[in-house]
């Protein structure tokens, strides 16, 4: 009975073991990427204690003065610091080129999908009840078009938009250890 229990004890221990050689595998291949990107952009907007970082890999959409009207959807692909450059995957671009950066919040971006998608609804299932009753009242288009009007609000307001110089700043940080 004891030799029974000993085993027992000694395989969940074993298990355990595995278990934890396992995660510490998997993390040695993670943090050598945590530690390459100890170089990021750093947008800072004015009397605001709030900055936003982005590392390789990050999305960023900014205008230039190169071309003023046309927003840059772009992945950065390096950072090089010493250059004062970002790297993309076609082109670089120097930082004191960037004219605005927009930002994005994705709550109100959340409910403005919930808003359109209930005034759909509203409409549609509403439209099919009143062609079965028979009967057309005019508060259904009012809700419908009340959600959809509300969710177009927060789409616009779902983006931020920062001038640089103006109300922030873009510089570039390098936090490795050398």
């Amino acid at each position: 009975m004891k030799s029974r229990i000993s085993s027992n004890i000694l395989s969940r221990q074993k298990r355990q073991i595995n278990r934890l050689l396992g995660f510490l595998v998997i993390m040695m291949f993670l943090i050598p990427q945590a530690v390459q990107s100890q170089i990021f952009v750093q947008l800072e907007i004015y009397n605001s204690p709030d900055v936003k970082k982005y590392s390789v890999g990050d999305r960023f959409v900014f205008r230039t003065k190169e071309f003023p009207d046309e927003w840059q959807k772009k992945k950065i692909r390096e950072i090089q610091y010493e250059n004062n450059i970002i790297m993309f995957d076609r082109n670089f671009v120097h930082v004191d080129d960037i004219t605005l950066v927009r930002t994005f919040n994705p709550l109100p971006a959340t409910l403005a999908k919930g808003l359109y998608l209930f005034g759909a609804q509203a409409l549609l299932f509403g439209g099919i009840s009143s062609i079965i009753d028979g009967s057309v009242s005019w508060t259904l288009p009012v809700y419908a078009l009340g959600s959809a009007g509300l969710g177009a609000f927060l789409d616009v307001i779902a983006f931020k938009r920062h001038r640089m110089g103006v109300n922030s700043r873009i510089r570039l940080l390098d936090l490795g250890i050398y």
